[in-house]
């Protein structure tokens, strides 16, 4: 299974059309991420703004295949992303409504508002808090987030706070165009960045932002349900479609190099066995959103998808380097932009270093079970 097949072969017919499509548009995106506007009606974006109602092995070949396009591009486009997996986990009937339908009819970007500047993503020393609003029924917000893919951008999203302490002191609001354009009270604001530009990495703060009590998610369940448990089970999924914009990239670069790049054989060698490599992290990441899909609460298997990932993808944009010279960066602007963008994933739902940890909490989990 080391041989290189075209994209046809690999992801079928109509996703090979839309890559190629994303391909074509790459340069562009990362020159300009908010040029994908003009193409929110093409059949390769249009449908990105639909709840695509996917599980998460499916998302997993979905994501891959894009990517292998491009991942800027993918990550610039409109839809419910990951802030759609929260209102999914957590939303009512009206709430799910109200968002996936405000973001299919305006083909919206969309956030997830989780990190902090001083606290990372660690949720159990989160500052952003709910006070008490001004009337009975109202929430104000007040904190900072930092980080956020689509934060200045996105006209919906969710923010992730806290309500009391402890773990069931967390809570997810679901915020729409009416609360963003607050300016007196929500400071946003892009930040520049290097690779995948097409996220726009945004700072996000609230000044007390005031909000209706039915912005909150999860009324309709159990504190317990609502609060670290739904962070952790989302998280979990997130994780393998991270992974996959690794190895849809990681493909993409292999295969260009092996088309257009003036190579060796000993290079070409290298290659064929990283090509062979990353076949195996994909069967990785397919087994671990399988047991996602069977037990949301276990991320060991997504974690340890998204470690080899990303370092499978790190590997290979520094093989392409060792194998060709200088030029390639001045005659393959491709190569240029993909190289810069390989090293973004590391930072992407968690550094190695937590994903080494929840495999390792897994790990223990795993041999306590064996031994009941």
């Amino acid at each position: 299974m080391n041989k290189f097949i075209s994209s046809e072969q690999r992801y079928g017919e109509k996703l090979s059309s839309d890559a190629i499509f994303f391909r074509s548009i790459a340069l562009e995106i990362d020159n300009n991420p908010d040029s994908i506007e003009n193409y929110f009606e093409h059949p390769a974006i249009s449908p990105l703004a639909h709840d695509l109602a996917f599980t998460c092995l499916d998302r997993v070949k979905f994501v891959e295949a894009l990517s292998y396009g491009d991942p800027g591009v993918l990550i610039a486009c409109p839809g419910p992303a990951l802030a759609g997996l929260m209102v999914q986990q957590l939303g009512n009937d009206s709430q799910k409504e109200d968002f996936f339908g405000f973001v299919s009819r305006e083909k919206a970007r969309t956030f997830l508002a989780v990190t902090e500047p001083n606290k990372g993503s660690d949720a159990g020393m989160m500052q952003t808090r709910l006070l008490p609003g001004k009337t009975k029924n109202s929430f104000l917000i007040e904190g900072e987030k930092w980080l956020v893919g689509h934060g200045a951008t996105g006209l919906s999203g969710v923010l992730v706070a806290r309500r009391a302490e402890g773990p069931l002191g967390i809570c997810a609001v679901l915020l729409g165009p009416e609360d963003l354009k607050q300016v007196d009270q929500v400071h946003r604001e892009k930040l520049k960045m290097i690779g995948l530009r097409g996220a726009q990495i945004s700072r996000m703060r609230f000044d007390q932002l005031e909000i209706s009590a039915d912005k909150i998610l999860g009324h309709h369940l159990s504190p317990m349900n609502r609060g670290m448990m739904a962070l952790i089970k989302t998280f979990n999924e997130m994780r393998p479609g991270v992974a996959a914009f690794a190895v849809g990239q990681a493909q993409a670069m292999l295969d260009y190099a092996v088309l257009y790049l003036d190579i060796n054989t000993a290079g070409r060698i290298l290659l064929n066995r990283l090509n062979l490599e990353l076949h195996g992290v994909r069967d990785l990441l397919h087994h671990a959103a399988w047991e996602i899909i069977r037990n949301p609460m276990d991320g060991s298997k997504s974690s340890l998808a998204k470690l080899r990932s990303t370092h499978m993808i790190e590997k290979i944009a520094n093989a392409i380097l060792q194998v060709s010279d200088q030029s390639v960066f001045v005659d393959h602007p491709l190569i240029r932009k993909w190289s810069r963008d390989a090293f973004a994933y590391e930072y992407m739902e968690g550094t190695s270093i937590i994903q080494m940890k929840n495999i390792y909490q897994g790990l223990v989990h795993q041999k306590y079970r064996n031994m009941a």
